[in-house]
């Protein structure tokens, strides 16, 4: 039999560029992949752009075996596109055990998709991804990451995106990251165009996740924050539909994702806005990563919201016991 074109280890992810010429924006553009795998499993992943005329899906085979791929798109130039030779080898990393889940058989409990049993010890690093953003090497952040490693964590909570605080605004000492020297969308935080993403700063964000999911650790994303200054697109507009579909594109393949809504959600009083984001990152998101809302008691004990969430995320500072007796009581 001959090799296969791509080979790719389980849980592991890889691109898949297209090239096209294309009028308007190109963050309009739609594209999905439809992957066929052993047993005639199906996963149809959307596709994100990443400059330069260039449109990638980024997979990440759940079974070892033979996997097919053939794109869908409403630009002809993307669409019909086909790689019959993928090949998902067994995972070699020690590390990686496929995504997080609830354990079926203890739902108070977490396993990995291999079955490897989980012990979460979290630790909140939420500007991690705005570390030495102008060094190529990214020295710091890889020491830092390898830092959290060696003293045990495996699950690291940090924003896609935060500007400045207001307790400290500015660089007045070593721990302040705002603003962050690259922004998430063209423009400036003063001036943003929400249209378009800028697609250097997730390249370098693709990094981060790399390293994280190198050294098994949860990349526990909080998809907004609403105490750093951040001017995000306007509510219920497509600018930021656009914006969660692109996140959910761009790192869905990462077998380390947990989804969060917003880091301290309970900012959002829209909780019908918080369901409907939740839900179109479930809808995306064909390997069905954990979600979870942080911080937001409200939202999280409604039973209308329940289907949108998978697990609670309770930030407290002094009475754990006493709150996840609470919880589970609830």
């Amino acid at each position: 039999m001959p090799a296969a074109a791509v080979q790719i280890q389980q849980y592991h992810s890889h691109d898949f560029s297209f090239r096209a010429q294309t009028t308007g924006n190109p963050f309009d553009v739609e594209l999905e992949g439809e992957f066929t795998g052993p047993d005639g499993l199906r996963l149809t992943v959307p596709g994100f752009y990443d400059g330069n005329g260039t449109w990638k899906i980024r997979f990440s085979p759940t079974r070892t075996g033979q996997w097919t791929l053939r794109t869908k798109s409403t630009t002809a130039a993307l669409n019909g596109k086909t790689e019959t030779a993928i090949e998902c080898t067994p995972n070699r990393h020690t590390g990686i055990h496929g995504a997080l889940r609830v354990d079926a058989a203890n739902p108070y409990h977490f396993r990995y998709e291999d079955g490897t049993r989980y012990f979460l010890m979290g630790y909140e690093a939420d500007w991690l991804w705005g570390i030495d953003m102008k060094d190529p090497k990214r020295t710091q952040m890889h020491k830092l990451i390898d830092r959290i490693a060696s003293r045990g964590f495996n699950h690291v909570l940090v924003n896609v995106y935060a500007h400045d605080t207001n307790w400290s605004p500015g660089k007045q000492n070593e721990w302040d990251y705002g603003p962050p020297e690259m922004y998430a969308w063209e423009g400036t935080n003063e001036k943003p165009d929400h249209t378009r993403l800028n697609v250097a700063f997730f390249r370098l964000y693709d990094g981060m996740m790399e390293a994280l999911r190198d050294r098994g650790i949860i990349a526990h994303l909080m998809l907004k924050v609403y105490n750093k200054k951040v001017n995000w697109p306007e509510k219920n507009s497509p600018e930021e539909r656009k914006y969660f579909r692109y996140i959910t594109a761009r790192y869905q393949a990462f077998s380390n994702v947990v989804w969060d809504f917003s880091k301290e959600s309970y900012n959002e009083k829209d909780n019908e806005l918080q369901a409907r984001l939740l839900q179109y990152v479930r809808s995306l998101d064909a390997y069905q990563r954990l979600t979870t809302a942080h911080d937001d008691d409200v939202y999280e004990w409604d039973p209308r919201y329940w289907p949108t969430l998978d697990f609670r995320t309770d930030q407290q500072h002094s009475d754990f016991a006493g709150m996840i007796a609470f919880d589970r009581a609830m």
